[in-house]
């Protein structure tokens, strides 16, 4: 009678850890999917002094299909408000590429909601480094809160809008 119970115990308890298991992956794997979109987006944005052309080139590739289209950058410090195609940020970003020695992107304090099973706002700090023609001979760097939308397209996380957060006014 004992040696029933305890694999019936048994059982129950395996059961059970399956079942919890099952609920944090699931639940969980939208958020990271969505890390690793971030990771993907810092990686091929940045460019560390001295990297070729054509490393260069294989990360601009690789960006157009992280964004929506279109995809919005609203930047009031900047005066910058562009919805841009896929194809075109990885335009830009060939462009400032081109024109700076180093560039490296961070996000930082990221903290995702999902709203809904197709849409996501992110909050996170972006953290911004670069030197070369743009900014003379001394690095540039800069932090700012951002707010992120992504959305997703035939089952994969895209950046549909960046909006600076301003928490200061000039």
């Amino acid at each position: 009678m004992f040696m029933q119970r305890k694999w019936w115990l048994i059982a129950l308890l395996l059961t059970g850890l399956i079942v919890v298991l099952a609920i944090r992956h699931f639940r969980s794997s939208d958020q990271a999917a969505i890390r690793r979109q971030i990771n993907s987006l810092t990686t091929n944005v940045s460019r560390p002094e001295g990297e070729g052309a054509i490393r260069l080139a294989f990360k601009n590739q690789r960006l157009a299909p992280l964004f929506a289209d279109p995809c919005r950058f609203i930047f009031p410090s900047q005066n910058l408000a562009l919805e841009l195609r896929p194809q075109e940020v990885a335009a830009e970003v060939a462009r400032v590429h081109a024109r700076v020695a180093s560039f490296s992107l961070r996000l930082h304090d990221v903290s995702i909601a999902l709203a809904g099973d197709s849409r996501a706002e992110i909050t996170a700090t972006a953290s911004v480094r670069g030197s070369g023609q743009n900014w003379g001979e001394r690095p540039h760097q800069d932090s700012l809160q951002v707010n992120i939308e992504m959305v997703k397209v035939d089952g994969e996380w895209r950046f549909a809008k960046f909006e600076e957060v301003q928490v200061l006014q000039r």
